[in-house]
Formats: C-alpha cells, sequence, structure tokens
C-alpha cells in the first residue's frame, strides 16, 4: 500500500542529497525534504531561458495562443513564460479554451483560470497524458503545444497520426550552467553527497557533461534517484547501476520512493 510522506511525519536524518535540475523559486520537491530532516544542496546544472526575445515575437505568439481551442502545455516553465507574455500583451486565451498539461504540477499552475484542464492523475509523463480520453478522438481538431526547444516529438507525433493538426512553439531552451560545476565535484569527491535525484534525461545529461571522469566515477556509484523506467534506461546506459526508481516525477512520488529507499537501506545496515 502507497504512503504519503507528509503523512507520515518521517525523518530522513540528514539525509544529502543532490538536486541538480533547474533552479525554481518555488520548488515542492525540496520543501518537501528539508522538512523531512534532509540537507538538500540545489546546485542546477541547467538554466531556463525564454527564447521569445524581441517584441514580433512575442506579440506573433499571443495572438497565435489566443486563438487555439486546444493547448498543450510540457512543463510548468512553459505556463510560466506563456502566461506572463500574455499578462503583457493584448491578448488572452480563447475563452472556450481547453488546456492540457504533462503532470499534476504543470496542472496546478493553470488552476486559477476558467478554463478545462486535462491531465495525467497517476503516469505525469507525455505517454500518461496521451492516454487520456480526451485525447483519444481527435480528428480535424487543432492543438498548438508550448515547449521547450529539443523536446521529445511523441505528442505532436501521436495526435497528428490521430487526425490532429498540431503546431509546435519553442518558448524556452534549457542551456547548460556550469557556475556550480566546481561545487558538485568537491562535494562528490569529498563523498558528501548520499543519493542525486535526477528528474530528467536533460538533467542527467548535463550533469554528465560537467563532470570528469573521477567525478563520473564516483556519480556512478551513488544511488539515483529517477523517475520512472525511461530516465533509467539513460543512466544505465551511462554506466549507472545503483538506481532508486519512482512512479514519476511528481514530488510525492519521488519522495515516497526516497523514504522506502532510506527505511530499507536502515534496515539493512541495522542487521
Amino acid at each position: 500500500m502507497k504512503f504519503c510522506a507528509r503523512s507520515m511525519g518521517a525523518k530522513l536524518a540528514a539525509l544529502r542529497v543532490l538536486l541538480p535540475r533547474p533552479h525554481r523559486d518555488e520548488d515542492s520537491f525540496a520543501d518537501q525534504l528539508t522538512a523531512l530532516g534532509c540537507q538538500v544542496a540545489r546546485l542546477p546544472v541547467l538554466r531556463i531561458v525564454p527564447l521569445l526575445q524581441n517584441t514580433r515575437q512575442q506579440e506573433a505568439f499571443c495572438a497565435e495562443l489566443s486563438r487555439y481551442r486546444h493547448v498543450v502545455f510540457v512543463s510548468i516553465n512553459a505556463v510560466q513564460i506563456a502566461r506572463d507574455l500574455l499578462a503583457n500583451s493584448g491578448h488572452d486565451f480563447a475563452p472556450d479554451a481547453r488546456f492540457y498539461a504533462v503532470g499534476r504540477a504543470t496542472a496546478q499552475a493553470l488552476r486559477d483560470l476558467d478554463r478545462a484542464l486535462i491531465y495525467p492523475q497517476r503516469d505525469a509523463t507525455t505517454e500518461g497524458l496521451l492516454r487520456e480520453l480526451q485525447l483519444d478522438q481527435v480528428s480535424g481538431q487543432e492543438f498548438l503545444i508550448c515547449r521547450g526547444r529539443d523536446g521529445r516529438n511523441v505528442l505532436r507525433d501521436t495526435l497528428t497520426r490521430r487526425g490532429a493538426t498540431v503546431a509546435c512553439r519553442d518558448i524556452y531552451a534549457r542551456e547548460p550552467s556550469v557556475a556550480c560545476q566546481d561545487e558538485i565535484r568537491q562535494l562528490l569527491s569529498e563523498r558528501r553527497i548520499d543519493i542525486v535525484a535526477i528528474h530528467s534525461g536533460a538533467v542527467f545529461d548535463a550533469l554528465w557533461h560537467l563532470l570528469d571522469d573521477e567525478s563520473r566515477s564516483l556519480l556512478r556509484e551513488l544511488p539515483l534517484l529517477v523517475p520512472g523506467d525511461r530516465v533509467a534506461n539513460l543512466l544505465r546506459d551511462a554506466g549507472c547501476r545503483d538506481l532508486v526508481i519512482a512512479d514519476s516525477a511528481l514530488t510525492d512520488d519521488m519522495t515516497e520512493r526516497l523514504i522506502r529507499w532510506y527505511t530499507r537501506r536502515g534496515c539493512r545496515s541495522a542487521t
């Protein structure tokens, strides 16, 4: 039976967690770990960069966004950037627009808008969203996907095969950041990290490329918390074997899996 970390009052006894995903002003995962007793090193290896920089690009995007009745957001970043741009324009979402979000956290960023909202309750992935009944019969409908550059094309391709007309707009990029490189390498060399939370393949790639051979070897020795088999397989290809696989990237799923791993590790240490 599954359990919720917040209802357990669990303590993780100063477990040292490296969190290398892009910085968020509000990070429920980091906050939850801290509340449970973890020492969280928030050292991003990626930064989010808006791509629509000039007024003409922003105006064209906002005008397009206001015309679509079916709008898909692949991340919180996509929601925040789109809403910020709309707020500074003379446009708004269509009154009958229907929003689709890849995951609960992204959906939460849209809840205050008076629009229909569809998102997967459990499987916070593109594949989970595509299993929603509302995306089964889409022939003749027009979709706008707001996403990051170099994102996967599974959503676009699947909706197109189902008969929809799909436009993709890359409104931000994930760019590698070396600002925390030295600190991450030092934490690894001094063995002051107990587990690393890898929320996506992009985060792992960025982390991997800023490490030297010695740091990579040390990373391979550590437990790595990942959201599902797709990311786990990417890490296996890099030689990582101690994988702690959560059901999804949702905060509660990642925290729950971390607690179960920590509890079992403690039991083994005591025997």
